[in-house]
């Protein structure tokens, strides 16, 4: 007899997944689009009143990059694991909020490293891994999609803060941003503990879940065990050479993507457009949104390789206008544009790349994995491309390692993000475990 079965989510998955979504788009609006979207706008304002060079200044970043790698690569999956994503929101806002605070007393610039350091391993629990995790656990169908929607809150944020901290410290120093910006994130830090609901104390499935565990059943046999779950298990994952290519990629797309965004307040200050870096800055991250709330369809339906190609296509053209010398101010403003969109088309296929490639067991260690690969790439980037300015004076050598580094990773991230695994291997794990 066929079965004729509808299954739909609870009034409680519904709430739950909503409070989810809400606590994952306010993590995006604080501490991405407030603390790494903002910090660009500092660069100038804090080299003039620090006395440091550009270089010494994107030293933060790498700080932030490094440390968030570190954890990602390491402690991050086993403390989700073992703590809930909760509990490690609510200690990463409280390390960044302290951070922020540190930043506004900052007198020199190794202070301001210390600070970052702070910043760091608390950005490292509260980062687009962990949104990607929060999203995952309550999200089972067009996963990418609710990703981007949750994402595009961070380049709000950024639009907003740059915009208006750029205005601030015009006026009167870096200092204050810093100082309202750690009141913020430690009201923020307390909305999204109060909000979110880790999923396996929830009591009801995830959003998606029952229809796709009824699509599983009517595809199985009598005696097959029936999970949604896909992939091997990390330990097993890691051992296999080729699951280790789409960290790389993100490294070399870290380099590509963040090199050009996160020095575009420096480069565009080079060529005359300083006062209008905070404006500059911010209108990238409207177009961030428009790539956070455009490419998750593609992701969920043409798969996360498509959404990369359109970051390398675009930082190509970037860089092959200010290699051409076409600079003036509505170009500036095209630039940021288009960088502002490759940084979304880079960001938001992460999650999709690592179910694609790797699976969804043990997703918060995969996930590590692949965001950790990504910091590698963003913290070399912005001090490699602020040396190179500080040695030769000219950012031209950067946009043509860019280009060709560009060229080389769309490449391959179309072999990165093939699974890595079979369905036999999937199945003798399990059999093995049991």
């Amino acid at each position: 007899m066929e079965r004729n079965v509808v299954v739909g989510d609870s009034a409680l998955t519904r709430k739950r997944s909503m409070q989810g979504m809400v606590a994952a788009c306010l993590l995006m609006i604080s501490w991405t689009g407030m603390g790494w979207n903002a910090l660009g706008t500092y660069s100038v304002f804090v080299v003039e009143d620090l006395g440091c060079s550009t270089a010494q200044f994107m030293i933060i970043f790498t700080i932030l990059s490094w440390v968030n790698a570190a954890i990602s690569m390491t402690i991050y999956g086993l403390c989700i694991d073992k703590f809930g994503a909760r509990k490690m929101i609510l200690f990463g806002g409280l390390f960044c909020t302290a951070g922020f605070a540190l930043f506004g007393l900052s007198q020199s610039i190794q202070f301001m490293w210390f600070a970052a350091t702070i910043f760091a391993i608390g950005l490292a629990f509260i980062n687009i891994n962990t949104l990607n995790v929060m999203i995952n656990s309550w999200f089972k169908k067009n996963t990418a999609r609710y990703t981007g929607i949750a994402q595009s809150f961070g380049p709000l944020g950024g639009a907003f803060f740059n915009s208006l901290w750029g205005i601030v410290m015009v006026m009167i120093g870096f200092r204050i941003p810093f100082y309202i910006s750690a009141v913020i994130s430690l009201v923020f830090t307390f909305l999204v503990y109060i909000l979110y609901v880790n999923q396996e104390n929830a009591g009801c499935p995830a959003r998606g879940e029952a229809e796709l565990m009824e699509e599983a059943r009517e595809n199985a046999g009598a005696e097959e065990e029936v999970t949604i779950e896909t992939g091997l298990s990390f330990g097993a994952t890691v051992k296999k050479g080729r699951s280790w290519l789409l960290p790389i990629c993100y490294i070399l797309a870290g380099i590509c993507d963040y090199g050009l965004l996160g020095n575009f307040a420096l480069i565009a200050a080079s060529h005359g457009y300083a006062e209008q870096a905070g404006f500059i800055m911010g209108f990238s991250w409207l177009f961030q949104i428009a790539a956070f709330l455009v490419l998750g369809t593609v992701c969920d339906k043409l798969g996360s390789k498509y959404s990369q190609l359109v970051c390398f296509i675009m930082v190509i053209i970037v860089s092959g206008l200010f290699l051409a010398d076409f600079v003036s101010l509505p170009v500036v403003f095209l630039a940021a544009a288009m960088l502002g969109f490759a940084d979304g088309a880079v960001q938001l296929p992460m999650g999709a790349s690592a179910r694609e490639a790797l699976g969804t067991k043990d997703f918060a260690k995969k996930m590590g994995l692949v965001g950790g690969g990504c910091y590698i790439g963003v913290g070399v980037s912005t001090v490699v491309v602020a040396r190179i300015f500080d040695v030769t004076g000219s950012y031209k050598p950067a946009f043509i390692l860019i280009i060709a580094l560009s060229i080389v990773t769309a490449l391959l991230f179309f072999v990165a993000t093939r699974s890595v695994y079979t369905d036999k291997e999937v199945a003798e794990e399990r059999i093995t475990v049991k």
